[in-house]
């Protein structure tokens, strides 16, 4: 029998490994965009933009990777794609069918006594509706038959629904510690405030864990990066975009000095680091200013680039020297904060810069807690009325 010269043989095979990674990306490329197409079939008139513009994101990064022939980082981001538009579809019709079983009831209720108000229907937001840990749920899926990557009108079934208690929320078993501020709360009261989660000095080795954790949460964060930051933590960037998180400037330097005179210099801070955390998939026209500064030159200077900044209303004080090494510190300080207002929009501070351990720590406890005491959590997004509410108090 003739045998093949070994160095043809290793060609042979490294072309097949080349066209099975291909065929794999090719595959999850397709299960992606239909998923997603089915999604935005599904939730036409009730999908926020924020929660479509995260999975077309991932999907236009992913599509950078394939072209790039970074097949396995591409083959990450469709799956990743692809298991966030299920959810979100599966929730969109969770939410309908809730919608209609309340209004069938009502009217039930009100052909039997006709002085009794009858419901017809009920507001969902999507964070209710969010199933814990539904992303392990999905990753042991096997993709359905790949089939033409193109958006085509996909009518939604109720086939995708998981049965789920109406306020099921399995972490509602984690360790939560007792505060003296909380024991006249009530628990999942329709009035609770929307929070937005924000993290500055990243990114470090604490912003994945954060970004996961919080993910695994259903919950979606903003992190102000530093420019000076990104280079050599440019995956840590894409794949807490790619979770769902957004990402926004935190200046090239944190210095107000230096940040000052870049502008003079025709160098200026804000453009240099929006070109790194763009190209990234973040937006960098998203600005916190160091120390939340309210200089008015630099306020002006800084809008001048179209950019929008983004202040707070509660400091987590995570930075203090006590915060720092104690997580119940942080706790407790978000908690007192949150009992003293009465806004119905509220941007939390914290840091995932290295050293503040204790701040992931603290989410890990208080995120659970503020989820089952009703509070609900959104994500920033450029030009949003909550960043211009908050700038304007302060």
């Amino acid at each position: 029998m003739r045998l093949f010269p070994i160095p043809l043989l290793c060609a042979l095979l490294f072309v097949i490994l080349l066209s099975g990674c291909g065929t794999a990306v090719s595959r999850w490329r397709d299960d992606a965009l239909t998923s997603f197409n089915n999604t935005l079939a599904a939730g036409s008139d009730s999908l926020a933009p924020e929660e479509s513009d995260i999975i077309r994101l991932t999907i236009a990064l992913a599509e950078h990777y394939n072209e790039q022939e970074m097949f396995e980082d591409a083959d990450r981001l469709y799956r990743l794609s692809s298991r966030k538009s299920r959810l979100l579809y599966r929730n969109l019709i969770q939410a309908r069918s809730r919608q209609d079983i309340v209004a069938t009831e009502g009217s039930k209720e009100n052909i039997q006594a006709a002085d009794v108000p009858v419901v017809t229907h009920e507001v969902v937001s999507p964070e209710d509706t969010l199933v814990p840990d539904a992303n392990q749920q999905l990753a042991g899926q096997e993709p359905p038959v790949p089939v033409q990557a193109e958006f085509v009108e996909v009518q939604p079934t109720t086939e995708a629904i998981v049965q789920v208690p109406a306020q099921a929320d399995t972490h509602s078993k984690s360790p939560v510690a007792a505060s003296p501020h909380h024991n006249d709360r009530v628990a999942l009261s329709p009035d609770r405030a929307t929070i937005y989660l924000t993290f500055d000095d990243g990114p470090s080795r604490l912003t994945l864990p954060i970004a996961a954790l919080l993910e695994s949460q259903g919950v979606a964060a903003t992190f102000f990066v530093l420019g000076n930051n990104v280079k050599g933590h440019e995956k840590i960037i894409t794949e807490t975009i790619a979770m769902g998180h957004h990402v926004g400037s935190h200046t090239l330097s944190h210095n107000l000095h230096k940040l000052l005179a870049s502008f003079a210099s025709g160098s200026n801070e804000i453009s240099r680091t929006s070109e790194l955390i763009d190209r990234l998939g973040g937006d960098g026209r998203m600005v916190r200013l160091p120390y939340g500064s309210k200089d008015k030159r630099l306020l002006s200077l800084v809008e001048s680039e179209g950019a929008q900044i983004f202040l707070w209303d509660i400091n987590s004080c995570d930075s203090t020297p006590k915060g720092v090494h104690d997580h119940r510190f942080i706790e407790q300080a978000v908690l007192r904060q949150l009992d003293k207002t009465d806004k119905k929009k509220l941007v939390l501070l914290f840091h995932d810069g290295a050293g503040h351990d204790s701040t992931l720590a603290a989410i890990r406890t208080l995120v659970p807690r503020l989820k089952q005491e009703g509070y609900r959590f959104g994500v920033l997004t450029r030009n949003e009325r909550i960043a211009k509410v908050s700038y304007d108090k302060h």
